[in-house]
């Protein structure tokens, strides 16, 4: 009874024995499983990052197999060689490797498939697919298990361009050194040259110190000579003033205490004598104008000027002179009619204008005067319908006791537009002209509306 007993434990402990065996094998089997699915996916990983690596590296890589042809390229070689991937894959070394260059790349394979050498640097030259060499500097090495099979690994960067910088850093070296060599020479005979010049510098500065000397005594004597010149005018202005006014007052005495009986004729030769004076004198003023302007001694008193009236006070002034043979019509658009201005200087340009338009349109019956607001500055225009300037006389326009040779026997003295010119100067201002024979003379003045100082001398 004890046998049966022991008996049949015995088998059961030896079916849980296998049972237990089963289930480590089943758990083994599944843990293998999962290993093998991890190493899969490890690999599968790995040979991502490595493609991924390959694939967007900034060099070209080109895999060959044994018998040198081509079984795999990334985008770089694309970009270098312009194939694309089904053109280049299948392409021997022979149809890539430019034909000079060939047998030394064939000898770096033996190499590197022999295990003479693991890892080789060289540059060759490819041809691309348009013909033309690029050059590159490779790393070139073997593997043993490429897609079932020994093959060769060539990293290649394309350096044309750094070639091409090297080539022309030879020539503008090459260049340099012939320049260097050339401005050498120059030095030299320039050097030699200085040499023989040096003793005739120093006998010219020793001639140009003396030239110096009388050009300054010359100088010192024109100056002499100019205040000679500006005493002489304003003496010779006083002197003839005095006698003139004399004149003057006795033609208004005597046309008082005249009582004949030719009363009309009388005043005609006392008008005469008048005017005569006033011509004379009017000369002087003018001579001892430019003479000021010449010796600068003419000083300006800037103040607040009504422009509209004063000019209006001009033209009723020459209307007087004119005799009504002339409208004289004005112009303006201003708002403003104050501005700061030498009072004499402007006067000197109104009147000599004014004056000039009517005596010299002899055969017109008017003149026009506009005055244009211009921001900071006036434009004054003074036009007339007179004989004009012929244009080969215009460069000598406001030089002094210069008339023009279409003026004939209108009397004048040219010293008018010298006036003018020297008072817009002195005005900060500017003249311009625009002129044509019989048609007439159309004078703009530009001056400031204001000054910084009260008193300048020019």
């Amino acid at each position: 009874m004890s046998q049966n007993k022991d008996s049949t434990n015995t088998g059961s402990d030896a079916n849980k024995s296998i049972e237990e065996k089963l289930t480590e094998a089943e758990s083994k089997i599944n843990s293998l499983a999962m290993e093998n699915e991890m190493l899969k996916m490890s690999i599968k990983e790995s040979e991502f990052l490595h493609t991924s690596v390959v694939e967007n590296s900034l060099d070209g890589t080109i895999i060959f197999d044994l018998d040198q042809e081509i079984i795999y390229a990334n985008d770089e070689v694309f970009n270098i060689t312009k194939y694309k991937e089904e053109d280049i894959i299948g392409m021997t070394l022979k149809d890539l490797v430019f034909e000079e260059h060939l047998p030394n790349v064939q000898s770096v394979f033996d190499e590197v498939l022999n295990s003479l050498k693991h890892d080789i640097r060289f540059e060759f030259d490819i041809l691309d697919k348009d013909g033309f060499k690029k050059n590159c500097y490779s790393s070139c090495s073997s593997v043993d298990e490429f897609q079932g099979g020994k093959a060769i690994i060539c990293q290649i960067l394309d350096i044309t361009h750094i070639k091409q910088a090297e080539e022309q850093m030879r020539e503008i070296n090459s260049m340099l050194e012939k320049k260097v060599s050339e401005r050498t020479a120059q030095l030299e005979e320039a050097m030699n040259e200085l040499r023989v010049e040096n003793s005739v510098r120093r006998r010219a500065e020793a001639e140009l110190q003396l030239a110096k000397e009388e050009i300054t005594n010359a100088l010192e004597q024109e100056k002499e000579l100019s205040l000679l010149k500006t005493s002489f005018i304003s003496m010779i202005s006083h002197e003839y003033r005095t006698p003139l006014t004399v004149v003057l007052t006795a033609s208004y005495l005597i046309e008082q205490y005249y009582e004949g009986t030719q009363k009309d004729q009388f005043n005609k030769f006392l008008e005469k004598i008048r005017t005569s004076v006033n011509s004379m004198t009017q000369l002087l003023e003018d001579v001892l104008t430019i003479g000021k302007a010449e010796s600068s001694k003419n000083q300006l008193q800037i103040f607040k000027t009504d422009i509209v009236t004063f000019i209006e006070d001009c033209i009723d002034e020459c209307k007087v002179v004119d005799k009504a043979k002339h409208n004289f019509n004005f112009t303006h658009d201003l708002t403003d009619k104050i501005i700061d201005t030498d009072e004499k200087n402007l006067r000197h340009i109104m009147i000599n204008l004014l004056t000039n338009a009517a005596k010299y349109s002899p055969d017109a019956n008017k003149v026009d005067i506009t005055l244009i607001d211009e921001g900071d500055e006036i434009k004054l225009i003074v036009k007339d319908y007179g004989i004009g300037i012929p244009e080969a006389e215009l460069s000598n326009l406001f030089s002094t006791f210069h008339r023009a040779s279409n003026v004939g026997a209108i009397p004048g003295t040219g010293l008018g537009l010298a006036i003018v010119k020297k008072s817009v100067e002195a005005l900060k201002g500017e003249i311009r002209l625009k002129t044509k024979v019989n048609e007439g003379s159309t004078f703009t003045i530009i001056l400031p509306k204001s000054y910084q100082i009260t008193h300048i001398d020019i």
